[in-house]
């Protein structure tokens, strides 16, 4: 049975921690809606950033996570990276992810680890001022647009500033919403393709279903290097894995292609869980 071990209603949301004593799953809730399990947040962050470690041209040393400030893909991150930027708006998220020891345990001390940077800063805003740094890997870890407020981080002008401090080689991986929102996810993958040569649709089975990234880059020629894998421990992610994710069927290849890049995301979010109920 669920036990509430935190609560925490910060400046931007409500923060709760669950641990189940029985199963010993761990689940963290954001305004009363999962944000990971236990059970299955593994493959959602293995395939987010170790996509991007095999198919980069050189090994990604310096890594940027927009989100994630429960410190998972941050810890995939540390398996190979040399410094990691983590943006996240909420250092009442962070700083639970930094210190509970539940959140420690899950994410490997990600947060202590002297490589990992935290600027609690709206990530919008935090790109777009960003001239010191170019980086390897970019992975937006960010909320669906569900709301009106939260369109920005899928917007022309925010794309446009992670390819500038994206390196000419680098690769950038965004969540894309997924269950039964590919509409959505059309419209970011053709947002996407104003700015990168290659777009690519990538999926991994969770509880909630099916989930959706976009993986993007302008490197000259894009091929897997398959020997990385054995630099790196996963519970999942494997050559397999991936292609898995890549493999689409013909009906949601086709959907994906008929994204409309002027069309407003959070608009489209709205129509479809109306239509989906």
């Amino acid at each position: 049975m669920w036990k509430r071990e935190v609560f925490i209603k910060s400046q931007y949301q409500i923060i709760e921690l669950f641990y189940d004593d029985e199963t010993q799953h761990l689940r963290l809730d954001l305004n009363l809606c999962t944000q990971f399990h236990s059970l299955d947040e593994y493959r959602y962050h293995e395939l987010a950033i170790h996509s991007g470690y095999i198919l980069a041209e050189k090994e990604p040393k310096k890594i940027l996570i927009l989100g994630g400030g429960d410190g998972l893909a941050a810890r995939e991150a540390l398996k190979f990276a040399e410094k990691v930027f983590v943006v996240d708006i909420d250092p009442d998220m962070t700083n639970l992810a930094k210190t509970h020891p539940l959140m420690r345990a899950i994410n490997k001390d990600a947060f202590n680890d002297e490589r990992v940077k935290i600027y609690n800063k709206d990530a919008y805003f935090w790109v777009k001022e960003c001239r010191k740094h170019k980086f390897d890997l970019i992975f937006a870890d960010y909320p669906d647009p569900t709301s009106p407020v939260l369109e920005k981080l899928y917007s022309f002008e925010h794309y446009a500033e992670i390819a500038r401090i994206l390196k000419p080689d680098g690769i950038f991986i965004v969540q894309a919403t997924g269950a039964l929102m590919f509409p959505v996810m059309a419209n970011i993958g053709a947002k996407l393709k104003k700015f990168f040569k290659w777009v690519i649709p990538l999926k991994v089975e969770v509880l909630a279903g099916v989930q959706g990234f976009w993986l993007a880059t302008n490197m000259e020629k894009l091929g897997p290097k398959w020997e990385r894998l054995s630099n790196i421990e996963t519970r999942a992610f494997d050559k397999q894995f991936f292609l898995s994710a890549t493999n689409w069927g013909k009906d949601m290849r086709e959907l994906l292609k008929k994204g409309n890049a002027e069309e407003s995301v959070y608009d489209v979010y709205v129509y479809t869980m109306c239509w989906i109920k």
